[in-house]
């Protein structure tokens, strides 16, 4: 989990970068609590990120507070809670999700850096009060740090630029034009914030 005393937000995942000496990525504590250091000395600050730190392709999702230390059996600022050991958790189940592994990596089998891309299945509400269930497709563009988003129920494609950090801190990527204004909000990779009839509610990539 993590500390240092240094903070610096670059873009959605907000990690400080610390020079090029070799780290091996980790979690370390101190007499404050737990942090997360990557390869290359960053690590997470306020901020969701799912980590698999046991390497067996499983990851968690914890949130780091602005000085870096993971939260521990608590709620994070957004309202979602965390277990005894920081991971994320609903219903006190602990969610998970399915990455690649160190060995993968290593013998090059994929590429893929994890990103805001996927399938996720969100709700919206008809004027009637109905509920319609929609399979959303998100596909991120690093090189112009924005969401192209397809709501097949709608039959539309639009396209988000990242915008920053609400005033909560979550991510979110924004939508402005002569028609309209919408964003698109992440907890996380992989987790977007929805609109429900109780509350806005994550929902994972699928």
């Amino acid at each position: 989990m993590k500390k240092q005393g240094l903070t610096v937000l670059l873009t959605a995942s907000m990690v400080l970068a610390m020079g090029s000496t070799a780290f091996g990525a980790e979690w370390k504590q101190d007499g404050n609590g737990w942090w997360w250091q990557e390869d290359q000395g960053s690590y997470p600050v306020s901020t969701w990120q799912w980590i698999d730190g046991n390497g067996d392709g499983v990851a968690e999702c914890y949130y780091f507070n602005e000085k870096g230390y993971c939260l521990q059996n608590t709620a994070a600022p957004d309202g979602y809670m965390t277990n005894e050991s920081g991971a994320w958790v609903a219903d006190g189940v602990v969610q998970t999700k399915t990455v690649e592994t160190s060995a993968a990596a290593e013998t090059g089998a994929s590429q893929y850096q994890d990103n805001y891309s996927g399938t996720y299945e969100v709700p919206f509400y008809e004027a009637d009060g109905s509920v319609v269930m929609d399979s959303i497709s998100v596909v991120y563009d690093g090189s112009a740090n924005a969401v192209t988003v397809t709501y097949p129920y709608y039959g539309i494609t639009r396209t988000y630029t990242y915008s920053g950090l609400d005033y909560r801190g979550i991510p979110f990527f924004e939508l402005i034009s002569e028609e309209e204004k919408d964003a698109v909000f992440f907890l996380a990779p992989g987790v977007v914030e929805w609109p429900t009839d109780s509350g806005s509610k994550a929902f994972t990539r699928k």
